[in-house]
């Protein structure tokens, strides 16, 4: 550690908290010397000594890192001898084995709990450790010598598998050769993005129809998930998806994000983004969400307030409130037991305008009640011209709006009012009116 560097200072300073001299010294051994060292006296080392700690740290990370994979790997395979012994057994005894099972089917169930990962996580780490203990031994030696990060590992990992399994050794000692000309040997100082891009090309040279076949499997396997957000009642959306419908979509949300700002100059492009992507895919669909606020004896003492939504997380505060004023949410109240947190009860009934006013809602309007929008009314929203419960759930109070509208209803600013025969006024944030009338039924009456 600090092997030519100039600290003199530093390394006096360093070494008198930590008892002994590190120079030389190992990245686990400084790490494991430092670790016995109170937090606070580290926090006044200087810039140099910082940067030194800083990268030795990391390198014992790396080798830590590594040598984990190997006992993943080594876990794995005694797994597979018990499994493999097992259907022996039930073969030998007469019973037909359990199916196409493997050890690999159950091994990161296993280990997930240890790391508090998720199985679907945790497969994801026993795959890498598998391919990179098994077939990628350059790369496995470089992170045991603290030199390849873990980041940079999964990017080798992810990589080799976008070519045939008998090509996988090819495949790594094209990427770590020491081209002519270029400004890096091996993986050199690339970061990951940079190193990701190049080990798919090499991917690419090495096997290119298994490169074309893992393009095809990226389509087949699209998807998109949810889960709660970093922050209380937010959410967190992640998805795989074709790249050139992707950047269609990505446009559609920074267009629809300009005209809510341009609208609203006081929200940020990031805000804009959020709200356009949600109103962009909700007006696809017509959703039913049920939302089940949960009272304890403190809620009732303290007024505090929660709601679950499932995977989308928990709602809070101001959240529910925006909740409770759309009308087509379901609402189911739950009472818990004040000493183990359980379920106690579960209203049956749920607040959201009935099956008849509903249709005559969107019997009368016909269409989304925005001006010039003729989105029919079976595909809009329900919505309350005087928000919940404020207002009222009843005809004079709800109105048909497509979902872009709904949107653009909550996020530019503009206002509504709904007058008792249906005709509907909308007022720009500039002043201006512009009335909507329900759709006139008296040409198609008998």
């Amino acid at each position: 550690m600090f092997e030519g560097a100039e600290w003199d200072w530093g390394h006096d300073w360093l070494t008198s908290l930590a008892g002994r001299p590190l120079l030389g010294a190992r990245p686990t051994q400084v790490a494991d010397v430092l670790l016995q060292v109170d937090p606070v006296a580290l926090l006044e080392a200087d810039e140099a000594v910082a940067e030194e700690a800083i990268t030795t740290l990391q390198q014992a990370l790396n080798q830590i890192s590594a040598l984990q994979q190997v006992f993943i790997e080594a876990f794995a395979r005694a797994k597979d001898r018990e499994w493999q012994l097992g259907q022996a057994r039930q073969i030998e005894a007469g019973r037909v084995p359990l199916g196409t099972w493997t050890a690999d089917d159950f091994v990161p169930s296993m280990l997930a709990p240890l790391l508090h990962l998720s199985p679907r996580s945790m497969a994801a780490r026993v795959d890498d450790a598998r391919r990179v203990v098994n077939d990628l031994p350059l790369t496995l030696a470089g992170a045991l010598a603290g030199e390849v990060e873990p980041w940079r590992v999964a990017v080798v990992a992810s990589a080799s598998d976008l070519v045939a399994a008998d090509r996988v050794g090819e495949f790594e000692t094209a990427l770590y050769a020491v081209r002519p000309g270029a400004r890096d040997g091996g993986l050199g100082d690339a970061a990951a993005g940079a190193l990701r891009a190049r080990a798919e090309r090499v991917a690419a040279r090495i096997d290119p129809d298994s490169a074309a076949a893992r393009v095809e499997r990226g389509r087949v396997e699209r998807e998109v998930r949810i889960q709660p957000g970093l922050y209380p009642g937010t959410t967190s959306w992640s998805a795989l998806a074709p790249a050139g419908r992707s950047a269609q979509a990505w446009a559609a949300v920074c267009d629809l994000a300009a005209d809510y700002r341009h609208a609203d100059p006081a929200l940020t492009v990031a805000q804009a983004r959020a709200d356009a992507f949600l109103d962009l895919i909700l007006a696809q669909a017509q959703v039913s969400t049920t939302v089940v606020v949960t009272l304890s004896d403190e809620t009732i003492t303290t007024g505090a307030l929660t709601a679950g939504s499932g995977l989308a997380g928990t709602l809070v505060g101001d959240e529910v409130t925006r909740v409770l004023a759309d009308p087509t949410v379901r609402l189911r109240l739950a009472r818990v037991d004040g000493g183990t947190g359980a379920t106690a009860y579960l209203s049956q009934q749920t607040y959201r305008p009935g099956r008849e006013l509903d249709r005559l809602v969107r019997e009368r309007d016909g269409t989304c009640r925005f001006p010039g929008c003729a989105v029919p009314a079976a595909r809009c929203d329900i919505d309350h011209a005087v928000e919940f419960p404020r207002g009222p759930t009843d005809l004079r109070n709800l109105h048909c709006l497509c979902r872009r509208h709904h949107g653009f209803k909550h996020h530019a600013g503009w206002r509504v009012d709904l007058a008792w025969d249906g005709t509907l006024t909308w007022t720009s944030p500039t002043g201006r009116d512009y009335v909507t009338f329900p759709t006139d039924r008296r040409a198609n009456a008998a």
